[in-house]
C-alpha cells in the first residue's frame, strides 16, 4: 500500500467511525497537553513560580523563546515538511512506522536545545534538568518505536509532572504544591484521553508514563 492510499484509508475510517460522546472535548484536552508543548509549559512554570522569576524579563523571554524554538517550532516544521512530502502519513504520527524519522529529529532538536541552554553559563543545573530529561526520553522512545508504539503524550506529561514534584522538594518556599499536583492530575487526564480516543492501549500509556518518570529521575541523577 502506497503512502497516499494509506492516508486515504485512514480518512475513510475516520469518517465511517461513529463519534464518541464528548470526543471533541477529549481531543481538545489531548491537544492542549500535546508532548511538543510540554517543555514550553515547563519553561513558563520555571519563570513564573521558581527563583527564576527574579531574573530580568528579557532573560526569561530569551529562555522561553529558545525552548519554544527548539522543542516546538522546529519539530512542528519538520513534521509538517515530512507530511507534505509524503514521507509520513498522518501528521499526528498515529502509525508507529511514521514515528521513526520525526522522533529522531525531535531527539536532535532537544539535544541542541539542552546544549544551547547549558552554554549560556548562567542557568542553574536544576533548570537544565527537564531539557536533558527530554533528550533521554525522546531517544528511548525512538528506540522503542522500532518495535512497539509507546505513548509520547503520557511520557512527556509524566516527565513534566515528575519535574514539578522535584521542584516542590527542592524549593518548597517558591514552587506551589497545588501546581505539581495539578500536573499529576493532567497525566491521568491525558492518559485517559489517549485510551478513550483509541490512540493507545493501557499498556502503551502505562509504559509512556514510566518512561517519563524514569527519564526525569535519570536526568536528576546525571545533572545535579
Amino acid at each position: 500500500m502506497t503512502q497516499q492510499e494509506q492516508i486515504r484509508k485512514e480518512q475513510e475510517e475516520q469518517i465511517a467511525a461513529p463519534r464518541k460522546p464528548y470526543q471533541g472535548l477529549v481531543q481538545s484536552v489531548s491537544n492542549i497537553f500535546h508532548p511538543l508543548l510540554v517543555l514550553t509549559y515547563t519553561a513558563l512554570v520555571i519563570c513564573l513560580f521558581t527563583r527564576m522569576q527574579a531574573l530580568p524579563f528579557q532573560v526569561k523571554a530569551w529562555f522561553v523563546g529558545m525552548v519554544s524554538l527548539y522543542t516546538l517550532v522546529l519539530p512542528v516544521l519538520i513534521i509538517t515538511m515530512l507530511h507534505v512530502s509524503g514521507l509520513i502519513g498522518h501528521w499526528a504520527l498515529r502509525d508507529r512506522r511514521d514515528r521513526m524519522v520525526p522522533f529522531f529529529t525531535n531527539f536532535a532538536c532537544y539535544l541542541i536545545n539542552a546544549i544551547v541552554l547549558t552554554r549560556t553559563g548562567f542557568l542553574p543545573d536544576w533548570v537544565l534538568m527537564p531539557y536533558y530529561g527530554s533528550v533521554i526520553l525522546t531517544f528511548v522512545a525512538w528506540i522503542v518505536s522500532w518495535k512497539w508504539k509507546i505513548s509520547a503524550h503520557a511520557s512527556a506529561n509524566a516527565a513534566g509532572a515528575t519535574f514539578f514534584l522535584m521542584l516542590v522538594f527542592y524549593f518548597p518556599e517558591s514552587m506551589p504544591l497545588w501546581l505539581a499536583l495539578f500536573a499529576v492530575v493532567v497525566v491521568g487526564m491525558v492518559c485517559s484521553t489517549r485510551v478513550y480516543l483509541g490512540r493507545h492501549t493501557l499498556g502503551q500509556v502505562g509504559a509512556g508514563t514510566l518512561l517519563g518518570i524514569c527519564s526525569m529521575l535519570l536526568a536528576n541523577y546525571l545533572v545535579l
